[in-house]
């Protein structure tokens, strides 16, 4: 016995199926245009606008976070030194030293005033990959809605105790020369 299609009647459909393929995706898109993907209703912390976000705990809006992107910092901004014909990074190098082992492949130094020229070692933190990547979407959040809201000069002053408090709200483990 062959089985037909409810809708366009034809012979073609599936087993266990009520539908042909071409009338099943027809009626999936005509029901994808009602609902549509669900949204949340969220207010940006930064610019306190009312956005639609996909996601339940998004706190920006997408112009916000667009911006906070500029905040990234740039591979030119370190200190450079050079060991016979290769090009060192200076922190590397300072933290090689101290440590007197090489770093793993797993770990980052981290500038904790996020000041690439500032390569004292009371000023370099040592985290796994993973870490170094949630401190910094952390840092930059917490910088744009701070800038947002008018206080670009408290930022330099906050950013060494948020890294902490960060840190060790989240019982990361790290190293630090102190």
């Amino acid at each position: 016995m062959k089985l037909k299609c409810i809708v366009c009647k034809e012979q073609d459909r599936m087993e266990k199926r009520r539908f042909c393929k071409k009338c099943y995706l027809e009626r999936k898109r005509e029901r994808y245009k009602i609902t549509g993907r669900y949204t949340y209703n969220n207010i940006c912390k930064a610019c306190k606008k009312e956005f639609k976000a996909f996601v339940k705990n998004q706190i920006l809006c997408s112009d916000c976070r667009k911006e906070s992107f500029k905040y990234k910092m740039k591979a030119n901004d370190y200190v450079y030194m050079w060991d016979g014909s290769n090009k060192i990074w200076e922190h590397q190098q300072i933290i090689k030293k101290h440590l007197k082992r090489n770093l793993d492949k797993k770990e980052v130094i981290h500038h904790v005033d996020e000041n690439p020229k500032n390569n004292s070692i009371d000023n370099l933190i040592i985290l796994n990959n993973g870490n170094h990547a949630k401190l910094h979407i952390f840092l930059r959040i917490k910088r744009i809605i701070l800038e947002k809201n008018n206080s670009k000069l408290i930022w330099r002053n906050i950013i060494v105790k948020l890294t902490m408090w960060w840190l060790n709200k989240n019982n990361i483990q790290y190293w630090q020369n102190r």
